[in-house]
């Protein structure tokens, strides 16, 4: 910033403004105000104007762009300038197209499950296995109840949530079906090893093939309400060598 002293003139003095003005400005440090476009924090690229900023994150926001959230903009004041970008440069370059789930495919369904109501409410070992929550949302029915909808005790846990939310997977392993069973309506499960494998049904379409092998946390369905359903959910079953286990007792619901 400039700093300032006093000074006393004469009363007759003449005073030459433009001089003076002349003088401050060629003893001074001369400061440019711009703008940098940051991605995570990262500062990428540098604008003129507020306004190029406000641009730049409003066409990546109605581009759905999947790095929205990570872009931001600060001021800059500095005695030297940065090259510009144009608006439509850096939207292009900073844009990331979110990913697209696969397309589920009939002809690929194939492989055996078993729907037995056969179930234990003891603590199954799973051999170290553990598991992440395959969608958030809010228990509708609990493992081992009866309802005038099934012939049988409820062998798996009931979360409701909308059509289209997407599954992940509970954790690594091979899809050992995939397709539609009955009561289940499109129904996929994962063989883990050890025995231990986890059902999601009543999903509205499926992404994976019987004999593909997942991660943990991708998405291998989405949720819908196919087969015996009064509405959409999804219901994850714990079964281990065929018996259905309580799901509350690994899953965090």
């Amino acid at each position: 910033m400039p700093e300032y002293s006093f000074c006393l003139r004469k009363k007759d003095s003449k005073v030459d403004n433009d001089k003076i003005f002349d003088k401050i400005i060629s003893t001074g440090v001369t400061y440019y105000k711009y703008y940098a476009v940051m991605v995570n924090s990262e500062e990428k690229y540098y604008v003129s104007t507020f306004q190029e900023c406000e641009n730049i994150i409003n066409q990546l926001k109605e581009k759905d762009s999947d790095n929205i959230d990570s872009i931001s903009y600060i001021v800059k004041y500095e005695t030297g300038l940065q090259g510009f970008t144009s608006v439509d440069t850096a939207v292009a370059e900073l844009y990331v197209e979110k990913p697209k789930l696969p397309v589920y495919s009939p002809s690929t369904v194939a492989g055996s499950v078993v729907t037995g109501a056969n179930i234990s409410y003891a603590l199954a070992d799973l051999g170290g296995i553990s598991f992440i929550n395959p969608i958030s949302g809010t228990i509708t029915s609990r493992f081992g109840v009866l309802s005038s909808i099934r012939s049988s005790y409820h062998t798996g846990l009931d979360i409701g949530s909308s059509v289209g939310t997407p599954i992940a997977a509970a954790a690594s392993g091979t899809v050992a079906f995939s397709g539609t069973k009955s009561a289940y309506g499109k129904l996929i499960t994962i063989d883990h090893g050890n025995g231990v494998v986890t059902y999601y049904a009543h999903c509205s379409a499926l992404y994976k093939s019987v004999g593909e092998v997942v991660e943990q946390g991708e998405i291998i369905a989405a949720v819908g309400m196919t087969g015996n359903t009064t509405g959409p959910h999804l219901h994850i079953e714990v079964r281990v060598n065929g018996v259905a286990y309580n799901p509350v007792d690994y899953f965090n619901y």
